[in-house]
């Protein structure tokens, strides 16, 4: 059972503004949690008898202590023996707001692990910004899907859903799963709900962000066709900007600057520099610069000041836009 709780535990609320939602609903066929965005459910045989609504952290502690546990219902408690070990949680009489799975249409997904690869490189380039919703999470569109922090945005291939902005936290869930041993194999999609099936039976619904995106494909536009920076220099950059950015003057917001004997951190108390040949000059956030450069294997760097462009062979394709000098 431990397992089961694990993996509907990343629904569960974290915080009790409502109560109910920090509980896990346990049936004699299953197990679901949900934090009123997304919803996990896992089906399975259970040791109750009837519907139960279970604090869910302090379940999956006492699960965690001792092995073969018997458990023992009444009408206001739950109590969990292991042992010597007797745990006893209180059962929520709060109706539980229990979730089923989109009735549209299934999607098969086809290629899992092509699906997965997508969905982890494109997670770096998701805003944590709450001014803007729509950009905290994936955009399923077409042929691709788009991501960004509003400073980069990234895009590879995988499609054939239109219009699908996947949160953030739904993206984590279904990797966290994915990672538990769980394959997603196909996903329904309404108006205003995701639903992915694995192949273990367990399903995730989760609400959509709006699809409040500008024109990406627009602000991609064509590949330049000057030559790019590639190969070992993008590396040397990725070390460099690594081995430098400790040394900034604002640790809050580093800069890497690029001239024309190499890179540095911005003049202030502390600075540092590393020589590289052949660099354009630029200057750009070093959170951003690393993002880039870790999926990337050909930046147009020369396109500076204006949005740089990047790709990689495994069709992720971009632009990112530096500072002032």
């Amino acid at each position: 059972m431990l397992d089961v709780i694990n993996a509907v535990l990343g629904a569960v609320a974290t915080k009790d503004i409502i109560p109910v939602l920090t509980h896990v609903y346990v049936t004699p066929d299953g197990v679901q949690g949900s934090n009123g965005r997304i919803s996990i459910h896992y089906p399975t045989s259970t040791p109750v008898d009837r519907a139960v609504c279970l604090p869910g952290r302090k379940l999956q502690q006492a699960l965690k202590r001792g092995k073969d546990h018997k458990w023992n219902l009444t009408d206001a408690n739950l109590t969990l023996t292991a042992g010597r070990l007797r745990v006893r949680l209180p059962i929520d009489p709060a109706p539980y707001p229990v979730t089923a799975p989109s009735d549209s249409a299934l999607y098969p997904i086809g290629d899992a692990e092509k699906f997965l690869e997508t969905l982890s490189i494109l997670r770096p380039f998701v805003a944590k910004d709450g001014s803007r919703p729509w950009a905290c999470g994936v955009l399923v569109k077409g042929v691709y899907m788009y991501a960004t922090n509003n400073v980069a945005i990234a895009r590879m291939k995988w499609g054939g859903l239109h219009g699908v902005n996947v949160p953030m936290d739904a993206l984590d869930e279904l990797l966290r799963l994915n990672k538990a041993g769980h394959t997603p194999q196909g996903l329904r999609v309404d108006d205003t709900s995701l639903t992915v099936h694995f192949d273990t039976g367990v399903w995730m619904r989760t609400t959509l962000l709006s699809n409040d995106w500008p024109d990406a494909d627009a602000m991609l536009g064509d590949r330049p066709e000057t030559d790019p920076l590639e190969g070992d220099i993008l590396h040397e950059l990725w070390q460099g900007a690594d081995a430098v950015v400790p040394f900034s003057a604002d640790e809050k917001a580093p800069v890497v600057e690029f001239t024309e004997e190499g890179l540095r951190t911005r003049e202030g108390t502390v600075q540092a520099a590393m020589d590289i040949e052949g660099l354009p000059v630029g200057a750009y956030r070093s959170e951003v610069l690393s993002l880039v450069l870790n999926v990337a294997d050909r930046v147009w760097f020369e396109m500076y000041p204006k949005p740089v462009r990047f790709s990689a062979e495994d069709d992720i394709d971009g632009v990112f836009v530096g500072v002032r000098a």
